[in-house]
Parts: C-alpha cells; structure tokens; sequence
C-alpha cells in the first residue's frame, strides 16, 4: 500500500516549537496544517519537491517554505519506506524479427491502466501493450517504448536490426528496376536435362 505521510510530516515540522498547525480546541487542522497535508499529499502523489510551490494560503512566505520543506524531507527521506514506487512503471519489452517485420510485447512492470507508446526509429508508431511493424528498408532501428500510469513515465529503447525484407516489402522492387532487353541468344547444350528459372 501507499502511504502520503502526513502525520510523520507534522511530526518533522512540530519540531519547530513556535509552529501551530491545528486550531485552538485542537479538534481539526488550522490553515498551515491543511497546507502541510497538501504539501505532503502534492509530492507523495506528484513525486515532486513542493519546495517554491507559489499556492499562497495566506501564511507568511517563511512559513510556507518551512511547511514545504518538511513535506519534502519526509517523503523523500531515503531510508522511509512509504511505498510510493508502487505505482511507477518499469518499461521493458522483448520482440522478434521476421524477415522486415517487427513484433514487440511489453514485458513492463506497471499496473493494468497502464498506457503504452511505441516508436520503430522510422517515424512509425503504435500504441498498445503490443504492436507490430513492417520496415521499408534493411539497418539498424532505434524501438523505444514509453510506459505511463499514475503521472509517472519510463522509457526503454532497443536497438533492432533488419537484415532482409519479407516478400510484401520485395514486391515494389520490380517497379525500381530497369527493365532489362534481351538482344542476343546464346546456345548452350547440356548432357543433362537444365531447368532455370527467372526470379
């Protein structure tokens, strides 16, 4: 489970004696407490410093950047464990060559809402958890997969290497090559019967 560690962020900030952050019957937040919280809620959600945030409360600029710089300290402290990486992705994907086709499967670590965006390095994309694509040409092409969910992003890029193109990708070279004229016969006899054909 995740966790936005709000009260151990009002136990950092309490360490400043002068620091109120609940009303006078001590029954409910006061406004820089409601801030703290926020603070905290913004960077375990966000995975981002509140620290210059400009929402203005109404608390004095000292304050604020005391509360902001709890929220930080607390929910980036490195030896925390608050499970907050729960929910990044961790993009990975294998794939197989055939011929000048391409097919790539995600093998991400990330949740089920997870969208997924794919780039062949030829200006192709695709979207999905799987794709497939056909290359116009032999090299070596650059596959990047970025993986989303929960405002979080990672990227992972592989490098494919398309060595022969399949027969629908052969089909328009008849159009590019010359056409070729025979003028002339040569005779040529055999022992053995020959068969020969024309590719």
């Amino acid at each position: 489970a995740q966790v936005a560690p709000v009260g151990e962020a009002w136990r950092h900030a309490l360490q400043d004696t002068t620091l109120v952050l609940h009303t006078a019957d001590n029954s409910h937040p006061n406004v820089a407490g409601t801030y703290l919280a926020a603070c905290t809620f913004h960077t375990a959600l966000w995975d981002e410093s509140p620290v210059g945030l400009g929402y203005d409360p109404g608390l004095p600029v000292a304050q604020r950047a005391a509360l902001q710089a709890s929220a930080d300290a607390v929910v980036f402290d490195p030896d925390a464990e608050w499970g907050l990486e729960l929910d990044r992705p961790v993009a990975g994907f294998s794939y197989v060559v055939n011929g000048g086709t391409v097919e790539v499967t995600d093998t991400s670590l990330a949740p089920a809402t997870s969208t997924y965006t794919w780039d062949f390095g030829d200006g192709g994309t695709a979207n999905g958890p799987t794709a497939t694509h056909t290359y116009a040409g032999t090299g070596t092409y650059t596959v990047s997969l970025v993986v989303s969910a929960c405002g979080r992003m990672d990227t992972v890029m592989q490098e494919v290497a398309i060595t022969t193109l399949g027969l629908a990708e052969r089909e328009g070279l008849s159009e590019m090559l010359p056409a070729v004229v025979i003028t002339d016969v040569l005779p040529v006899e055999a022992q053995e019967a020959v068969r020969a054909e024309l590719l």
